[in-house]
């Protein structure tokens, strides 16, 4: 079995542990569209 970003019919829980700065622990940056996601 391989890894892939489009397998649609397997899930994987995915879970992050993060740090805090200056109260916040995430800052998101600009959205991507689907072509460009898939194009990396």
């Amino acid at each position: 079995m391989t890894h892939s970003r489009s397998a649609s019919t397997l899930a994987a829980p995915h879970m992050a542990i993060t740090g805090t700065n200056n109260g916040n622990n995430v800052s998101w940056m600009e959205k991507v569209s689907n072509e460009q996601y898939s194009n990396n």
